[in-house]
């Protein structure tokens, strides 16, 4: 979930790692709260992942980034 003081649009959605894959909203409309699906693909190896998903909007300059921490088990 991603919200804002005012509407905005989210103009890109990106991971440090391909195992995680986040749907761009499909409304062009700006808005003041979004829900961003994001999925993980799992591995083959097992233990913990650290990654970040960094959320672009045009708002200005500024990058949302946001730590995603899971454990992959076998």
């Amino acid at each position: 979930m991603v919200r804002g003081q005012k509407p905005f649009r989210i103009v890109a959605v990106r991971a440090d790692c391909e195992c995680l894959q986040a749907t761009l909203p499909k409304s062009d409309e700006p808005k003041s709260l979004y829900i961003v699906p994001v999925r993980f693909t799992g591995r083959e190896k097992t233990g913990k992942i650290t990654q970040i998903i960094r959320i672009e909007t045009d708002l200005g300059k500024a990058v949302l980034e946001l730590p995603v921490h899971g454990v992959v088990g076998g």
